[in-house]
């Protein structure tokens, strides 16, 4: 059986100006895997396919714009984010919580909304 570990110890804490060094699944995804050495091999491997990608020939994407492009997967993962968030904020009306997980609960409720209105306002750029 493989060996678990805290999300503490398998979800590191991204600072912006790094982002590229956790380019390519979400810590949202890899939080499932929590055997360690397991969790490390993922890492590397989206590691090794964001470098495949950053190096595929037809970007930047025409004509639609690298911008255009980026602020779109933003928007995308923004709507992930939202609909991620939005579960758990349901957490403590389906299963039993402590009570500072449901503060939790109810902070992460909120926030999907904030997240939503920060995806619209991307979409309303784009439109113009």
């Amino acid at each position: 059986m493989p060996q678990t570990s805290s999300t503490l110890d398998l979800i590191p804490d991204i600072e912006p100006g790094q982002w590229e060094k956790h380019d390519g699944f979400r810590a949202t995804t890899l939080l499932y895997v929590t055997d360690p050495e397991d969790n490390a091999t993922v890492r590397r491997f989206a590691a090794l396919f964001s470098r495949f990608i950053a190096d595929y020939p037809a970007w930047p994407p025409d004509p639609e714009g690298v911008t255009r492009s980026m602020l779109r997967a933003v928007r995308a993962d923004l709507r992930y984010l939202e609909g991620f968030l939005a579960e758990a904020g349901t957490q403590c009306v389906r299963v039993t919580v402590e009570p500072d997980e449901q503060a939790l609960c109810v902070f992460a409720g909120r926030l999907a909304g904030e997240i939503d209105k920060l995806a619209e306002r991307i979409g309303e750029e784009l439109a113009r």
